[in-house]
């Protein structure tokens, strides 16, 4: 179906029904896919992205598979959290005060003259 602007006769919106039908899950019946509600199924995920208007209508579909989604997800959950860290960290570290000072190597301390007598 293509819902269109009024006035202006442009597409607003188009969506298909289709049937989905799979004995191992129990999924059996009629889905709708519009444009920006895909139908994922067994981790696949099919998108409405065009028609071509005619006799019979058509709907082409834009289908992807990402078994890694969940990774990346993970990786970025694992991210936010080392960053936090490190701000809260960094944030409750007593100061010793401004760079330079207290270098423990005695770098900003001047030498001791030599005393030879």
């Amino acid at each position: 179906t293509v819902g269109r602007h009024p006035g202006t006769n442009q597409p607003a919106s188009f969506s298909s029904d289709v049937f989905v039908d799979d004995v191992e899950k129990g999924v059996k019946g009629t889905r709708t896919i519009s444009m920006n509600e895909p139908l994922v199924h067994r981790g696949w995920t099919f998108y409405q992205s065009s028609y071509v208007e005619g006799s019979p209508m058509t709907s082409i579909f834009q289908v992807t598979y990402d078994p890694g989604g969940r990774i990346a997800y993970l990786g970025f959950f694992g991210f936010t959290i080392g960053l936090f860290c490190v701000m809260w960290f960094r944030s409750t570290r007593p100061k010793t005060g401004s760079r330079g000072e207290g270098d423990p190597a005695g770098g900003d301390q001047e030498p001791e003259p030599d005393s030879k007598e």
